[in-house]
């Protein structure tokens, strides 16, 4: 009798500790398994960032459109007080940066290029012709000829520094408009650049900033050579 009850007493400690361990297995896997249904897929973290993105995409552009607006009023009031005051001089420049930036807003997409140094592989382009540049401002160079137009081989980064594009290793897109060539090519002296003299050149280039407009306007920079603006 005792050692029924002694075996009995026995096999009901091991059904014990054997529920228990049954318990903590079950415990430890549904934390497990708990703990990966917490992780984020890969495609819950991209679709937070997308909409994250396009909220903020969506309030700078409202923003940015409420500061448009403000801006045509600010240059309409300010043309109609300068030609009422009769500075027809101030209200035409007034006109044509109204003209210059609504035109740039106009949604065109633009192609900027890699700065190829100088321009001298250009020579096939025709005045009138533009093309944008990503370049960066230097004053520490030598290889320019001109002043407001310029030889086909003075390097860009010191034109836009000459022209007051650009500072010194500011970086920027710039517009060069190409020009008929010059009988002669006058030097100066400024914003740090000692542009020289030339006699004549077949074709030349003037140089601007750009009015603004949105980078969403802007194709990614494409590296420079002839054949790839061609395309």
């Amino acid at each position: 009798m005792l050692l029924n009850d002694c075996t009995e007493i026995h096999m009901k400690e091991n059904m014990r500790i054997y529920g228990m361990f049954v318990v903590g297995i079950c415990l430890l896997l549904n934390s497990t398994f708990a703990g990966a249904q917490t992780l984020p897929t890969v495609e819950t973290v991209l679709k937070e960032y997308a909409t994250f993105e396009a909220e903020i995409m969506k309030k700078t552009e409202t923003e940015m459109n409420l500061r448009w607006e403000k801006l045509i009023a600010d240059l309409q009031a300010l043309q109609a007080n300068l030609t009422k005051a009769g500075d027809l001089n101030g209200a035409l420049a007034v006109r044509d940066k109204f003209n210059a930036l609504t035109s740039a807003r106009s949604g065109v997409y633009l192609t900027v290029f890699s700065d190829p140094g100088n321009l001298k592989s250009f020579s096939k382009f025709k005045a009138g012709d533009t093309l944008l540049f990503r370049v960066t401002g230097r004053d520490d160079g030598r290889e320019i000829w001109g002043t407001d137009v310029y030889t086909l081989d003075s390097l860009l980064a010191l034109v836009a520094v000459h022209t007051g594009t650009l500072k010194h290793g500011e970086i920027g897109i710039v517009k060069v408009t190409f020009a008929p060539g010059q009988p002669k090519y006058a030097g100066s002296l400024k914003n740090g650049v000692n542009s020289k003299e030339w006699p004549s050149y077949d074709l030349s280039y003037k140089m601007e900033s750009l009015a603004y407009i949105s980078p969403l306007n802007f194709l990614p920079t494409l590296p420079c050579s002839y054949k790839t603006i061609l395309k």
